[in-house]
């Protein structure tokens, strides 16, 4: 589980209150946001291992982290596109209090992202993907990397090239 807003925390906790089997036959890591918020984080880490002892809080190399995971759960963070670059399955879980700040809105088709609102949806994508047969969970990998590569598109060098020509602006 990737953090990267101090609250986030405190809903996986609320989450896990609701639902203390949430991570059953799951091996969790959560990932700490390191930039920000510290005092929040620390407060809800408390509460998570209260709630699951076996949940760790670990940071380190994300590249790292991905690798070991089947999947990883992501929030309003952009390593959501380095998940499915990586090849791993990325899940959407909506940790927000207010508003929905999924990185991956408005950015394409998201038929083939699992995007969970609620502990039963969470419970719901993590039953579907354990179910999933080798050549199941590749054929999904691949769709959520296309998914991902497109929306880092190349550089037109061509279209730049013209808007600066057009503004009267001189390549450096």
């Amino acid at each position: 589980i990737i953090i990267s807003q101090g609250y986030e925390v405190t809903s996986l906790a609320n989450y896990l209150e609701e639902s203390n089997d949430l991570f059953n036959r799951c091996e969790v890591i959560i990932r700490p946001y390191p930039y920000a918020w510290q005092e929040e984080q620390e407060d809800g880490y408390k509460r998570v291992t209260n709630i699951d002892r076996d949940i760790r809080i670990e940071g380190g190399s994300l590249a790292n982290q991905i690798d070991w995971s089947d999947a990883a759960i992501y929030g309003c963070t952009s390593a959501a596109m380095e998940i499915m670059l990586q090849g791993r399955i990325g899940i959407y879980l909506n940790l927000n209090h207010i508003f929905d700040l999924d990185p991956l809105t408005g950015k394409g088709d998201l038929s083939h992202v699992y995007r969970c609102t609620s502990i039963d949806s969470l419970k719901q994508s993590l039953y579907e993907i354990r179910r999933m047969n080798s050549q199941e969970y590749s054929n999904f990998i691949e769709k959520q990397q296309e998914f991902a590569s497109n929306i880092y598109a190349p550089l037109d060098n061509a279209g730049i090239k013209k808007i600066l020509i057009e503004h009267n602006i001189r390549e450096a």
